[in-house]
């Protein structure tokens, strides 16, 4: 599909009026820049988007990423895949549970592969993230879970975590820090929750990174000590 800037920027303001559909306002999961002048979203926090990435994610996961081959549970509207993609992973499957986020993360693929004149291999699986346990989606180098794997109950992200193990060798979660209306969910997105969760199904060696004041840390789960 060959883009223009006013084709790109007419697709957003597409998806701008699909999102005030549902929420009341035309509030993008995410702040992204595309580059070419071209963003979506607000860019006045790194907790989310591609300010997240900038933040941290990105200095800390490049390194890992290179030539991985990545399993993304809870991918949303496709932008952490991307952004490992464009970091130099070889290949990113995704699952997501929203049809409207599956169909958003094709546009913003396209729409990075237009900008970076690259082709990204980035598959979205639409499903539940629980699909992982049951069906056959490959082998990978690295599982992640971008603040998505504590959106299920404690004995299913244990099952999650376990299945990453046998499909990976390397997971990477990212908590948040900040409390829900829902404390039980609060509590399973919290940076020692997820850290036990690593060390007790598979992943015994675990790195966390946690900026001060950054509500966000990063867990990296290795299933042997050599980090």
């Amino acid at each position: 599909h060959l883009h223009t800037d006013e084709s790109v920027t007419q697709s957003l303001a597409q998806v701008s009026d699909q999102i005030a559909k549902v929420t009341e306002e035309r509030h993008w999961y995410a702040p992204i820049d595309f580059g070419n002048g071209i963003t979506v979203g607000d860019f006045w926090k790194v907790e989310s988007g591609t300010g997240r990435w900038e933040y941290l994610n990105g200095a800390v996961l490049t390194p890992l990423l290179k030539g991985k081959r990545v399993l993304d549970l809870g991918c949303n509207i496709g932008l952490m895949p991307m952004l490992m993609l464009r970091a130099g992973a070889s290949g990113v499957v995704g699952v997501e549970l929203q049809k409207f986020n599956v169909e958003t993360a094709q546009l913003i693929h396209d729409i990075f592969e237009w900008t970076d004149q690259k082709r990204y291999d980035l598959h979205v699986h639409h499903g539940n993230i629980l699909d992982v346990l049951d069906q056959d989606f490959g082998r990978f180098d690295v599982t992640t879970a971008y603040c998505s794997l504590y959106y299920v109950e404690a004995d299913e992200m244990a099952k999650l975590v376990r299945r990453a193990a046998e499909l990976s060798d390397m997971m990477i979660l990212q908590a948040n820090i900040v409390a829900f209306p829902d404390p039980e969910k609060s509590a399973r997105a919290q940076t020692e929750f997820l850290r036990q969760l690593l060390m007790k199904n598979g992943f015994p060696e675990v790195e966390v990174h946690a900026p001060k004041d950054f509500q966000r840390p990063l867990l990296i789960g290795h299933k042997s000590a050599s980090i």
